[in-house]
C-alpha cells in the first residue's frame, strides 16, 4: 500500500506533492488496506474469493427474507460501548467491533447507527437497517428515532471533561 490509490486527492500538478499529500489514512485504515491485499495476495486468492462471494449470497439472501416480514432492522451497532478516549486497543478488538456492520456491507443494503443510550458514561449506538434501496425508509427512521429522543445531543461525560 502506498496511499495513492486511495484517499484525499489534490489538485497539485506535482506528482511529489500528490503521493505525499494522499498518504491521509490513520494506522487503522492502513493495517485493514494491507491485511486485505495480503490475504487476497496469500497463495489461494481466486479460492477466499469464491467463498467470500459465496458468504455473501447467503447473507444476502437471509436478508432478503428478512425484509419480506419486516420493515426495518434494529440491531446493535456494536459488541460493546465506545472505546475510551485513552484506552489502549489491540488490532483484533477494533475488527470485532464492526462485527456488527459487516452483514450490511456485504449485501450491499442501506444502514446507519445512531446513539441510543450510554454505558458508564459512554455512548451506545444502534443499528438501522433497511431493504435494498430504500434509504428512504432508513433516513425516515433515522429522523423518527432523533425527534423523539435526545441521545444525539449528548456528549460522553469523558469528553465534558
Amino acid at each position: 500500500y502506498d496511499g495513492v490509490a486511495y484517499g484525499c486527492r489534490h489538485t497539485s500538478p506535482s506528482w511529489e506533492e500528490m503521493y505525499t499529500g494522499s498518504r491521509v489514512f490513520g494506522e487503522e485504515v492502513r493495517r485493514r488496506l494491507m491485511l486485505g491485499t495480503f490475504s487476497l495476495s496469500a497463495g489461494s486468492g481466486c479460492s477466499s474469493y469464491e467463498l467470500g462471494q459465496r458468504a455473501r449470497q447467503k447473507i444476502s439472501s437471509h436478508l432478503a427474507k428478512l425484509f419480506a416480514e419486516v420493515d426495518l432492522l434494529l440491531l446493535p451497532a456494536a459488541p460493546f460501548v465506545a472505546f475510551r478516549l485513552d484506552e489502549e486497543l489491540d488490532p483484533l478488538t477494533m475488527y470485532y467491533n464492526d462485527i456488527y456492520a459487516i452483514p450490511a456491507n456485504l449485501a450491499g443494503l442501506p444502514a446507519m447507527s445512531v446513539p441510543c443510550g450510554e454505558k458508564g458514561g459512554l455512548p451506545v449506538g444502534m443499528q438501522m437497517m433497511a431493504p435494498r434501496f430504500r434509504e428512504d425508509l432508513l433516513l425516515r427512521a433515522g429522523y423518527t428515532w432523533q425527534r423523539r429522543t435526545d441521545w444525539h445531543l449528548r456528549c460522553p461525560r469523558e469528553v465534558e471533561q
